[in-house]
């Protein structure tokens, strides 16, 4: 079908000897609406899938030919390319030296050696929002919701919740995302435009850019876990202080603060709702919450992701007063 998002090839003359392989007339970038269809209705240009086969040692000697500051910047960041216990890291600085364009801008584009093949699979560049909603599960309206999403006379729509409820009334044809840090309201004729609006931001210089609100949360949770087992021995020698709990989609669980200084549970992945003697509160990953000595919560998940709760008794009031100093550093990241 006409799509102006992607990229299409146009294939040529057939190679002979290789069935259904043609040479390659043209490469065209996210056409106009009415050149796609007519790319489409001509019937020689295809999607240009991304799906690529070649010998290394080819794209290597087409590196050396078309792009050989690239290949001296990639064999320059493999040289100084350190090991880690999660696999190589590149070096930086010699990596930056490489110019930041796909392979097939680079090489395949400007290549004799490449060749094209149609083939029938089912096939979809989620590169956009309108592709994910092409993908998703559809209500009767033909609306793909995610978290606490609640619609009204609104269809065809993708409307994706973060922390809280979002209400859609009386729209069609609209994307709408929320997340922690942002929230994206659009529709499906300008959602190739979302990369407009990431340009203005990193020109505004936006730390939304290069930081998500998740990642910094989620770096939270991990100190907070990390001291919570390093203090759990504190515990009147306890091999229990830390608990952590899996909870799948729909599970729920009661739980009691039953130590001395109360419990600390944190979100170490998911999302969590809790209610019970506390007001009704979600939480995301890196978010953690404080219980008083005797208080009770019940832990639910509402999302599909499994929620891994961690709880810490806490055995001294000043551990309590240490936890909720926490709360207020996550509080203030988000």
């Amino acid at each position: 079908s006409p799509e102006t998002g992607f990229g299409y090839i146009t294939g040529g003359s057939a190679v002979s000897g290789h069935d259904g392989l043609h040479e390659v007339d043209s490469f065209i970038e996210k056409p106009s609406a009415t050149l796609a269809e007519s790319l489409i209705s001509e019937g020689r240009t295809f999607w240009a899938s991304g799906i690529s086969m070649m010998r290394a040692d080819v794209l290597i000697e087409e590196f050396a030919r078309f792009a050989p500051d690239t290949l001296a910047a990639v064999r320059a960041a493999l040289a100084a390319a350190t090991s880690t216990p999660t696999g190589v890291v590149l070096d930086e600085t010699a990596f930056a030296e490489a110019e930041n364009e796909p392979t097939e801008r680079l090489i395949f584009e400007r290549s004799e050696r490449v060749s094209v093949v149609p083939t029938d699979v089912d096939w979809n560049d989620v590169g956009a929002w309108t592709a994910v909603h092409s993908i998703g599960r559809k209500s009767e309206a033909g609306n793909v919701e995610t978290g606490e999403v609640v619609c009204i006379e609104t269809s065809n729509s993708l409307i994706r919740a973060g922390s809280k409820l979002v209400t859609v009334i009386g729209l069609e044809d609209v994307i709408i995302v929320d997340t922690a840090d942002a929230l994206l309201v659009t529709n499906h004729a300008n959602a190739q435009k979302v990369k407009e609006a990431v340009s203005r931001l990193k020109a505004d210089g936006r730390v939304e850019v290069v930081q998500h609100a998740e990642m910094a949360a989620a770096e939270v949770a991990a100190s907070v876990e990390a001291e919570a087992r390093k203090a759990a021995p504190a515990s009147n020698g306890s091999e229990s202080a830390v608990h952590e709990h899996v909870l799948h989609a729909g599970e729920e669980m009661t739980m009691t603060a039953d130590a001395p200084g109360g419990t600390m549970l944190a979100v170490a992945d998911g999302r969590a709702r809790f209610n019970g003697s506390i007001p009704e509160t979600h939480r995301e990953t890196g978010a953690h919450l404080t219980l008083n000595a005797g208080e009770q919560v019940c832990v639910s998940n509402p999302s599909a992701a499994p929620l891994r709760l961690v709880a810490v008794n806490l055995p001294r009031p000043e551990a309590a007063d240490e936890a909720d100093r926490h709360t207020e550093r996550t509080r203030a990241i988000a």
